[in-house]
């Protein structure tokens, strides 16, 4: 039998000749050019619907040669460019992490993560206290997205930037946001956080692993990034790595890293009782906070104050101060850094409620997680990034809600007393509800 072919003594019948031939490997019908028009697309509606220059724009990219093409960009970029430490953003006096109990395990974001993947990285941000986790976000990352988002395009590159300067600007915008806000969950490497000062680019990134490799001995490290040859380096120190993979969520990572460091380290308690740090000294067994005292005196140096004006004045001056006290065991000797947050500018129930909902994910979240219910101290609409926190039972009570307002405040303050106040403190605390709920019925 002869095989069919040109050179054969039979040469090809006509249906052979017919055939289509082909060799290698089956070509992708989707060019490159095909993927960047699909990115530009997405950045291109996401613009056009921003309210203002200043929203951060969350634009997945869920398909697997959208994240090639935007790592493999970054990845040109970071061999032609250098960045040197001077940084914008003010990480220098950022407070340090106060590890809280529990598997904690920190997160090194790469800049091609940040750029494919912001939003899951913003919902991990809002999952941490869930599943114990801490963001990183390194020097030279800060650097390189500042670096692209003013970025030209790259020498003997035929597509265009613009949607890579769009994704660091979002990026960059949210960084800056987190650190901007004292967020507990999402800190900048600091200049003095290195092993080695000298390295750059791709060992810049891994210096930062390591190095938190070696002062967080007991704690999980694990970089985030769609670069192999860098994940490849991190798996060699015996350091995790998560990349791309399709259908990845922010809950399944969350989920698998804290399975993990249970594997690892064992099941470490959660601990809804900060640590008190040098700066709360009045949290001492027996000692009554000098606030408990004043709000006793308030009948006698009021006497003729309404019900409803003592029972406002009284919550307003517990609740702050047990606050305060939150912060400091937070922040320690770092609260004078924490930008916009003086304790003598707080001085109603409206900024109480603010500072409760501002510092909700870095302080205040840890103290309700065992709340039955999911009772939170404010009123939240929408879902996701969309949602909104907003105060309620800020005003001084009236006939209708006074009651209301009593359990709500009362509510609030046994959760933080329970967390940061000592036992005598909090017998106090309950003498206080008891009356605050008869004077509720003289309204």
């Amino acid at each position: 039998m002869v095989l069919p072919s040109i050179y054969s003594s039979q040469g090809l019948s006509e249906k052979d000749s017919n055939k289509v031939i082909t060799s290698g490997n089956n070509q992708d019908k989707r060019p490159v050019e095909y993927t960047l028009k699909t990115i530009d697309d997405k950045v291109q509606a996401a613009v056009e619907n921003q309210d203002h220059d200043e929203d951060i724009e969350m634009v997945p990219m869920d398909n697997e040669k959208e994240v090639d093409l935007i790592t493999s960009y970054v990845s040109q970029s970071r061999n032609v460019n250098y960045y040197d430490d001077d940084v914008d953003m003010n990480i220098e006096q950022a407070p340090d992490f106060t590890l809280v109990g529990g598997n904690i395990s920190f997160l090194i974001i790469d800049t091609n993560f940040c750029i494919s993947h912001l939003t899951i990285l913003d919902e991990l941000a809002r999952l941490a206290n869930d599943f114990g986790i801490k963001i990183i976000i390194p020097v030279y990352v800060i650097q390189e997205l500042d670096g692209l988002k003013n970025s030209n395009k790259l020498e003997n590159d035929d597509s265009s930037n613009e949607s890579v300067k769009n994704f660091a600007r979002w990026a960059n915008d949210w960084i800056y946001n987190q650190l901007a806000n004292s967020s507990g969950v999402v800190k900048g490497q600091k200049l003095s956080q290195r092993i080695n000062k000298d390295l750059t680019k791709d060992d810049a990134i891994l210096d930062c692993c390591l190095y938190f490799q070696e002062y967080y001995s007991q704690h999980l490290i694990v970089l985030l990034s769609n670069d192999k040859n860098l994940c490849t380096k991190a798996l060699a120190h015996e350091i995790l790595t998560v990349s791309f993979r399709t259908g990845m969520e922010a809950k399944l990572i969350g989920q698998k890293i804290m399975e993990e460091s249970m594997s690892r380290f064992g099941h470490r308690e959660a601990k809804y009782k900060p640590v008190a740090g040098s700066g709360t000294s009045s949290i001492q067994p027996g000692f009554i906070a000098p606030e408990i005292t004043q709000v006793a005196n308030l009948t006698t140096t009021n006497p003729g104050a309404s019900p409803s004006a003592l029972i406002y004045r009284e919550v307003q001056t517990l609740l702050f101060s047990v606050l305060h006290h939150c912060m400091v065991a937070e922040y320690q000797e770092d609260i004078d850094l924490i930008r916009d947050y003086k304790k003598e500018n707080v001085v109603n129930l409206l900024q109480c409620s603010q500072l409760l909902i501002r510092f909700w994910l870095s302080v205040f979240q840890q103290y309700f997680k065992a709340m039955p219910g999911r009772f939170v101290p404010f009123e939240e609409v929408g879902e996701g990034r969309r949602s909104k926190k907003i105060p309620v039972y800020v005003d001084e009570p009236t006939t209708e809600n006074a009651g209301k307002f009593v359990d709500f405040w009362s509510a609030v303050l046994k959760v933080l007393y329970h967390g940061i106040m000592n036992e005598q403190e909090n017998e106090v605390l309950d003498l206080f509800i008891a009356r605050w709920k008869e004077l509720a019925s003289q309204v």
